[in-house]
């Protein structure tokens, strides 16, 4: 009994494809546990983010299994079976085949092990969901031992809304506070490269970080930005990523008379993406729906005050006045207001490498009971 208790609990984490938002956190499970760590996907078969860098940043070597395609560009892992075998814990994300498969294969063998879920879900979410969606949630949540959620919220909608009370952790999906505040500094070298390829020598910042696609609505942005420009001087808007809506949000720029100051800067990553960070004054994204939205995390780190629609799940992460706003999605005019407003109030001192951090918690503290956890479960 005392050596159960005191040993590792062995856990295998699937996971769809390395990105750098959950560097941290593999790192947190890797240190309370035995954690075999696998991805489904390589960065490279997608063709965005530095899987070589993001790797060397892992305690553990991970795992890239093989795998078939399947129709509509779905994919399913090879392997699986060996890999559960003899686990304590198996976690898969969402409601993807992968879960299904483990849910099916536990049934099936009578195996002991615990099947935790991890989602991104946030209420906002939930409502756009499709049919196949809603029935995987539900049958998923006949069999899992147990959840983690990215806020309190979604833990609480699963309660009342799912009379789901397997045990859940709550992680926000935030990076370790000192890694990336490090990175921050870094960056501050490709700051005045920056100011001269796009023009900002003078201008006061606002800046979005989102792929150029339709739930993103930076048409939503560039609209509030219009009547930002009847109120403040000397502003730029500058956009970073990649995505089929830029040729029409281009179109849409110059119809608004707005085109000088709105820069579409491309996809950036790492430390130059931190740059931007350091460079900007405000930050703001509009979505439609947004599971969570680390930017949001990445802005408040940088000390910059953010504005968020309410779809957006870090919506956790703002307390009014103090760090930013979140308002109603669809309303230009109040974007635009908060925008002016925290632009007013969003000041850097000259003598200053990093402003001071705006998150409300720190990854240490998001994640102190991740142990726990994993023991009662």
């Amino acid at each position: 009994m005392t050596e159960e208790l005191t040993r590792k609990k062995s856990v295998l984490v699937i996971h769809p494809i390395l990105v750098p938002y959950r560097v941290d956190f593999f790192n947190v499970i890797s240190n309370v546990v035995d954690m075999d760590l696998v991805f489904e996907i390589k960065n490279s078969e997608v063709g965005y983010f530095d899987e070589v860098t993001l790797s060397a940043n892992l305690t553990n070597k991970p795992i890239f299994l093989k795998k078939i395609r399947l129709p509509m560009g779905k994919y399913f892992p090879l392997g699986l079976t060996n890999l559960v075998k003899n686990k304590d814990i198996v976690i898969t994300t969402e409601f993807s085949l992968t879960t299904v498969y483990v849910v099916f294969f536990k049934k099936i063998t009578g195996s002991k092990f615990k099947h935790v879920v991890w989602t991104d879900d946030n209420p906002e979410l939930v409502k756009t969901d499709k049919l196949h969606r809603k029935l995987l949630r539900w049958l998923v949540s006949k069999f899992v031992s147990g959840w983690i959620f990215s806020s309190k919220e979604t833990q609480l909608m699963y309660q009342i809304s799912f009379k789901n009370y397997a045990s859940s952790f709550v992680s926000p999906i935030i990076h370790d506070d000192i890694n990336y505040r490090d990175k921050l500094l870094k960056s501050n070298c490709h700051i005045p490269d920056l100011i001269d390829q796009y023009n900002l020598g003078g201008k006061r910042v606002f800046l979005c970080v989102a792929r150029l696609m339709e739930e993103k609505r930076i048409d939503l942005l560039l609209r509030a930005y219009q009547r930002v420009g009847f109120v403040l001087n000397d502003t730029a808007l500058v956009i970073v990523g990649e995505g089929y809506k830029k040729d029409s949000l281009v179109q849409l720029a110059s119809e608004l008379g707005i085109s000088q100051s709105v820069k579409f800067v491309g996809f950036y990553e790492n430390v130059k993406l931190a740059a931007w960070y350091q460079l900007a004054s405000v930050f703001s994204l509009t979505s439609f729906y947004e599971a969570f939205g680390v930017v949001v995390n990445e802005a408040l780190l940088a000390g910059l005050p953010v504005v968020i629609t309410a779809n957006v799940g870090a919506r956790e992460l703002i307390i009014e006045g103090k760090n930013g706003s979140v308002v109603d999605f669809g309303d230009e005019q109040v974007v635009a207001d908060k925008l002016i407003y925290w632009m007013e109030r969003s000041q850097k001192n000259i003598n200053e490498e990093i402003r001071s951090s705006l998150m409300p918690i720190t990854f240490l503290n998001a994640n102190r009971g991740l142990k726990d956890f994993f023991e009662t479960l």
